[in-house]
């Protein structure tokens, strides 16, 4: 009879599907998750670590998503479905950087002021009214400062 694993990775298994996610992942200890892992491969810029349990054989991918705190801040540990080590080492997009993106812009959006004009918008063909203390509108003034097509 086969006894059951015990490793903690079932208490880890839900898929990161938001900025929300990730920062509770961050704020888990994932010491009991990484007890019974062995590294797999870790990336060339070393901020990236490939882990298989030994326990129950799964697979997890870790990232730093705050990479520019001190000590590179808290790991951020989530399970992947992988057929081909070598192609994951070639192709591997982290995911968490996504999350944050959209997390951050989404604050900066609104952060920006109701649309009140009077005056229009000084982008060509755009007929929405100003921002206050802007010559923009809220998506012509989110993009002109960031360089990064407005979300909405």
């Amino acid at each position: 009879m086969k006894s059951m694993p015990t490793c903690h990775c079932h208490e880890f298994i839900a898929p990161l599907l938001s900025h929300v996610d990730v920062i509770a992942r961050c704020k888990t200890s994932t010491v009991a998750l990484r007890r019974t892992f062995d590294l797999v491969r870790m990336l060339p810029s070393g901020w990236v670590s490939l882990f298989r349990c030994r326990e129950c054989g799964s697979l997890w991918c870790e990232e730093y998503p705050f990479g520019e705190w001190q000590g590179g801040g808290p790991r951020c540990i989530y399970r992947i479905e992988l057929l081909d080590i070598e192609d994951w080492t070639r192709t591997f997009q982290a995911i968490t950087p996504g999350f944050r993106q959209q997390y951050e812009d989404s604050e900066f959006l609104q952060s920006l002021s109701e649309e009140v004009g009077p005056e229009l918008c000084q982008h060509p063909n755009c007929g929405r009214l100003q921002i206050h203390n802007s010559i923009m509108c809220r998506r012509h003034h989110f993009e002109m400062i960031t360089y990064r097509q407005c979300p909405q």
